[in-house]
């Protein structure tokens, strides 16, 4: 009685009320007909065979079962694997139509930015070219010249940070056939680019040869010549087309290649149809050409006019302290550099390192001078991006550091151009500072003597040192060659320079006129108020005198025009030491050498006075 509460109470208001009683009776049914299979053998052999039955139906509905999961399994499988298919072409085709369109974007885009140089192959008279003179080969000739005139130039073009067609690549363009990409590309570049697309012809005259070269913005010109001239011809028709492209580029090639006169005329022929962004260019190339042949006054007229035409041209900017610096207008050169310094967002900024050459120089600035110069040459290929020898120009700032064996080695491992009269000049310079570095009187006399005829020729003035003869004099004087000395003094034709008006003050102390070297020492600080040089050489006539402690005052304010400059902070360190006070000159002895480390005399000091040097 208790199994049947426990099993009806089981059924939580679940299966119906009809089921229990079936299920029970069929099992009951199923229990009698056992009984009675035991005393029937013929019920007996019916009831096996209904349960091999029944069994067999029921594996028979399990195999079913089984295929039918095993279907289903299969279907989903190919339902998973054709959406899988499905999301690969879509992806696929929306990858490649991203591509298509990023092609075509590429494609735009760099027929928009496009400024190279294409040459196509000239025509060629019939008679000619039996000769075996072939339009490709005439447009191979031009585009040497061309990629000649480019190399030449490149420097002035990253100067003065133009972009156009002729800093961009330079080629031969040889039409293909059919449809292709490279067809497209051209297309697009005629109708978007800004290329330049240069083509003539040669034909025959009574005169021998015609050479007509034109192009895009290239007016048409004819240069004729004798059958055997064809170089020149092609020669010529090279550079007219570069300089009616590049008119300002083509100065600056003018001027580098030292023709002075021919670019004063080209730029004052194309200035008056130049484009805005070249006038500048041409003001200052024409500038330069004149102050390298001694106008500086006038080359500063048109080099502001350049500035007023386009404000940040860094490169026409920089001209303006360098040509009052040459002027004896030191103080007003300072101030400008530091006007472009401002006007450029301080250092670094808009203008490049390298443009600071002459404010460096005038605050004694070398360290930074020389690794602007070292980055320089490194990015141009070892040319330079500045007017005059920049490999002596180097070995000058580390002369002047008294790096004597890096400048020596500079000299030593760069080709000499003896052709070059500045670059001349200015080895013999470097070398005779060298000398009087290692105290080498007798050997820096020799080299002072071969460069003080060149050290004041207008382009070693402009690109290196205003007061380089001046340098001289202290030397002549210790060897004993004092007229000498005053004629180094007086060669630079009565310009009131620091360096020179501090050097003479030197010479009129070594001969006793004390109260005549003072007022000299004076003039030098006046000069220029803000340069350093002056109160250096005061400092050391101080300290020379016995006066230590005006001594320091005066290299404090040297320090304070020129921190990077390792000299006056050599000689405080030095006084500092006189007065007992090692621990403040060892400090100054450090400093120092952050900027000289490889002084040898600044060294020896610092290990003198108790330090020790890695």
């Amino acid at each position: 009685m208790e199994e049947q509460g426990s099993l009806g109470g089981g059924q939580e208001g679940g299966e119906s009320a009809g089921e229990a009683p079936e299920a029970g009776a069929s099992a009951l049914a199923m229990a009698a007909a056992l009984q009675e299979a035991q005393a029937d053998p013929q019920l007996a052999a019916r009831l096996e065979r209904y349960v091999e039955r029944q069994t067999r139906l029921t594996e028979l509905q399990l195999r079913h079962f089984d295929e039918e999961r095993r279907l289903a399994i299969a279907a989903a499988r190919r339902r998973r694997y054709a959406e899988r298919i499905r999301n690969t072409i879509s992806t696929a085709v929306l990858i490649a139509l991203a591509l298509a369109l990023l092609g075509a974007f590429w494609m735009v885009s760099d027929a928009r930015g496009s400024r190279q140089v294409v040459v196509s192959p000239f025509d060629v008279a019939p008679g000619i070219a039996r000769e075996s003179v072939s339009g490709r080969m005439l447009a191979a000739g031009v585009l040497d010249e061309l990629v000649r005139i480019q190399a030449a130039t490149r420097s002035s073009a990253e100067r003065t940070r133009i972009t156009n067609a002729w800093e961009g690549e330079i080629r031969i363009d040889v039409p293909e056939t059919g449809l292709s990409i490279g067809e497209a590309m051209r297309v697009l570049r005629d109708r978007l680019g800004h290329d330049v697309r240069i083509e003539g012809d040669l034909a025959i005259v009574p005169a021998g040869l015609a050479l007509t070269v034109r192009g895009t913005g290239i007016p048409p010109r004819t240069f004729t010549g004798k059958s055997g001239e064809l170089d020149r011809l092609v020669r010529e028709a090279a550079e007219y087309a570069f300089g009616q492209s590049r008119p300002a580029l083509w100065a600056a090639y003018l001027v580098g290649a030292g023709r002075l006169d021919d670019a004063v005329a080209f730029a004052r022929q194309a200035l008056p149809s130049a484009a805005a962004a070249d006038r500048a260019r041409l003001l200052d190339m024409w500038a330069i050409s004149l102050a390298m042949q001694g106008g500086f006054d006038q080359g500063l007229v048109l080099v502001r006019a350049a500035v007023e035409a386009n404000p940040e041209d860094w490169g026409a900017r920089v001209d303006i302290p360098d040509f009052l610096a040459v002027l004896g207008r030191e103080e007003e050169a300072w101030k400008e550099g530091e006007e472009m310094r401002r006007l450029a967002g301080g250092r670094p900024g808009r203008a490049r390192e390298i443009l600071y050459q002459p404010w460096d120089n005038a605050t004694w600035n070398h360290a930074e001078a020389l690794e602007a110069l070292r980055a320089d040459l490194a990015a141009s290929g070892g040319m330079g991006s500045n007017f005059g020898p920049q490999w002596v120009n180097l070995a000058l700032h580390q002369v002047l550091l008294h790096d004597v064996e890096g400048a020596e080695m500079t000299l030593v491992t760069t080709p000499e151009n003896p052709r070059d009269p500045v670059e001349s000049t200015a080895r013999e310079w470097v070398l005779a500072m060298a000398a009087s570095e290692r105290g080498d009187a007798l050997s820096s006399v020799q080299h002072w003597r071969k460069a003080l005829p060149g050290v004041n020729a207008p382009l070693f003035l402009a690109a290196l040192l205003p007061g380089g003869a001046c340098f001289a004099a202290p030397a002549l004087e210790i060897a004993g060659l004092h007229a000498d000395a005053d004629r180094a003094l007086a060669s630079v034709g009565g310009r009131r320079l620091v360096d020179c008006e501090r050097f003479r003050a030197e010479l009129l102390e070594r001969r006793g006129d004390r109260k005549g070297a003072i007022e000299a020492y004076a003039d030098a600080i006046r000069l220029a108020p803000d340069l350093p040089a002056g109160y250096y050489s005061w400092g050391l006539a101080q300290a020379r005198a016995g006066d230590l402690e005006g001594a320091q005052k005066s290299f404090r304010e040297a320090n304070r025009r020129g921190p990077h400059w390792a000299d006056p902070l050599k000689s405080w360190g030095d006084a500092l030491v006189q007065l007992g006070r090692r621990r403040e000159a060892m400090a100054k002895y450090d400093e120092a050498l952050k900027f000289a480390p490889h002084w040898k005399a600044l060294r020896e000091a610092r290990e003198a006075a108790g330090g020790h040097t890695s």
